[in-house]
């Protein structure tokens, strides 16, 4: 991809956490994290970030030296986490906003320093949103938004949300005129947009984006491929006819936004800053205009203002999700991030996430009590080992993660295999593994066949204790679970389980087999659920 035959090397440290990152325009980024492994500072030349963090774990500042005078912002947040002031730094200067919800987690107020004063949101039973200041919403059968009227409105008047019959967006008219259509392929994946004259073709890996073609009548057409890693976009590579591809690098924060882009020469070609849930405050720079991945690096619809999550579109105005979660058990299904966009990732508008941008892995495995070492899940379901030679029984880096894991803020799990001595790349586990440490709020058992040199893993079953199913802790807690497992290839074999068993096996509110089977039972795909389990 353009200067160079790779856009990116990386260095990790002994613990398998990323430390840096070289893109062949000789620009380096380092990530230091702190004591407990936290992102602590992003520096490069284009984007220099410097994180302090609650004793919860919440980012209570960021400090951002990237260009010009440094400046600090500061977050507050309630006893559920959530986000309740921050400070956002607009082209006149610092402004404050403040947040308040009702019990299910809707906003209800925004309060501003600036013109924008005070902000009523309405809501009807359901989490549904019909008022956001003058803008009135309607929505259909099925919970997703079919009417935006906005006066005045940008787009200019009444905007409609037409659907399909799987509830994917389809059309979208302002004032009864067609803005944008969208096609999607058979896993529900935008493939295919057409505004206007324009049509843009869309190709993935996953969930993301790895080549695009532009279409317009008596135009050149361009292309774009996309390096992303996990989702966050590292390059791409623009072409536009026969002109000679060039190519550019994303510079992300904590959370994947794209808060800076550099060309080949390392000469930054555009800037961007935003509100907490996702508004773009400064845009500047000659790519600014044409770049659509922003915030949490996720696609932008600029004609409707929404950003693409792949499973459904979310609105960084109103701070949340135009249609519903269909996995959610949880109280809020329009909810985004838990309302904490500053610690949380949504990357499909499936699960909430923390952003993985230091760690392999978030779960550490104790395999034995030999000497064999320390391992851990990397994203693929695969062991690696974290550090070599150590006793658990006698290790301070054990015990500090036992200290560390009994913290509700904290999502260490430590497992035991019951082999004294055995090397888990080659050795071949059945039945159920022992626990060697069960969080007050989850225990984990492994279960079934496993042959991890052959890419067999064995299946995680998980009791929640019920009277620690609404806490904070509990939701932060099962995310970071679902880091670890992300990619176990049993797992969706595991969630289609029926309900009965899932009951034996003691999974308290086993909501998503439930669904599963009614899914199965009427012919719709299987959700393919991860742990996203409450």
């Amino acid at each position: 991809m353009g200067a160079g035959s790779t856009p990116a090397g990386f260095r990790y440290d002994a613990n398998g956490f990323l430390i840096g990152m070289r893109s062949v325009n000789g620009i380096e980024t380092t990530f230091q994290p702190d004591e407990r492994n936290r992102l602590k500072q992003i520096s490069s030349p284009p984007l220099t970030l410097t994180y302090v963090y609650t004793p919860g774990g919440n980012v209570a500042g960021i400090t951002d030296a990237s260009s010009g005078e440094p400046f600090t912002l500061t977050y507050g947040y309630d006893g559920a986490n959530r986000l309740i002031s921050a400070q956002v730094h607009m082209p006149t200067g610092i402004e404050t906003v403040q947040y308040v919800y009702d019990a299910l987690g809707n906003r209800i107020k925004e309060a501003w320093t600036d013109a924008r004063g005070v902000i009523n949101y309405g809501y009807r039973p359901g989490n549904y949103l019909v008022q956001r200041g003058s803008t009135s919403y309607s929505w259909g059968t099925y919970g997703q938004l079919i009417l935006k009227d906005d006066q005045p409105n940008v787009l200019g008047g009444e905007t409609n949300f037409d659907y399909n019959a799987r509830r994917l967006m389809t059309q979208v008219r302002v004032n009864g005129s067609p803005v944008a259509q969208f096609f999607y392929d058979p896993y529900g994946r935008r493939v295919k947009i057409v505004q206007g004259d324009t049509t843009a073709i869309t190709l993935y890996s996953g969930n993301d984006i790895v080549y695009e073609v532009k279409l317009q009548p008596s135009q050149p057409t361009v292309t774009t491929k996309y390096l992303a890693i996990n989702g966050k976009y590292l390059a791409k590579v623009v072409q536009k006819g026969t002109n000679q591809p060039q190519t550019y690098f994303y510079h992300v924060d904590l959370v994947g936004s794209v808060r800076a882009i550099t060309d080949t020469q390392g000469q930054v070609v555009a800037r961007f800053e935003y509100e907490p849930f996702g508004v773009t405050t400064s845009a500047t720079g000659p790519m600014a205009g044409s770049e659509v991945h922003k915030f949490t690096g996720k696609p932008q619809d600029s004609d409707i203002e929404l950003y693409y999550l792949n499973d459904r579109y979310y609105d960084p105005v109103a701070g949340r999700f135009i249609s519903r979660d269909q996995a959610t058990s949880g109280l809020n299904p329009y909810e985004y991030c838990l309302s904490n966009p500053i610690a949380f990732i949504d990357p499909d508008g499936r699960e909430v996430r923390c952003p993985d941008v230091l760690h392999q892995s978030r779960m550490i495995v104790i395999i034995n009590q030999g000497a064999t070492g320390l391992w851990g899940w990397d994203r693929e379901g695969r062991l690696y080992l974290v550090k070599e030679g150590v006793n658990p029984n006698g290790s301070p880096f054990f015990q500090d993660m036992l200290v560390r894991a009994t913290k509700d803020s904290e999502v260490t799990f430590v497992l035991q295999h019951p082999a004294p001595s055995v090397d888990p790349r080659t050795s071949h586990w059945y039945g159920s593994t022992s626990i060697d440490f069960k969080h007050k709020l989850v225990t984990i058992t492994m279960s079934g066949d496993s042959l991890p040199a052959t890419s067999k893993v064995p299946k995680p079953l998980i009791g929640v204790n019920n009277e620690y199913i609404d806490t904070p802790a509990f939701v932060i807690l099962a995310h970071e679970l679902g880091e670890g497992f992300e990619g176990i290839e049993h797992w969706e074999e595991y969630l289609q389980m029926p309900p009965h068993e899932a009951n034996q096996l003691n999974h308290n509110r086993a909501v998503h087999f439930y669904e599963n089977e009614v899914r199965r039972d009427v012919g719709l795909p299987l959700r393919k659920y991860r742990v996203d389990m409450v």
